[in-house]
């Protein structure tokens, strides 16, 4: 990762620290825990991450990216994102 991508990466969490789980996104119906659950599961979860191009995936994507806000708190995703 460049340098510049890691301090957008840094910057990009403590945003989202600071604003909470429930903050509104440029993402049209999401929040800010929908967000950062899909970033952490684009980048750790490539088997489900497959349905954010793979249109038949989708539903997949979904239930996994659910369930990971479901059982992960809020700041555990969001230092999952930031490391």
């Amino acid at each position: 990762m460049t340098g510049f991508a890691a301090l957008e990466r840094q910057d990009l969490a403590d945003l989202l620290a600071e604003v909470g789980p429930d903050a509104p996104t440029l993402c049209a119906g999401w929040r800010t825990s929908d967000l950062v659950s899909h970033l952490v599961l684009r980048e750790g979860r490539p088997d489900a991450a497959a349905g954010i191009v793979a249109k038949p995936l989708a539903g997949w994507t979904k239930k996994v990216q659910d369930s990971a806000r479901a059982r992960i708190p809020y700041p555990e995703l969001v230092e999952r994102f930031r490391s």
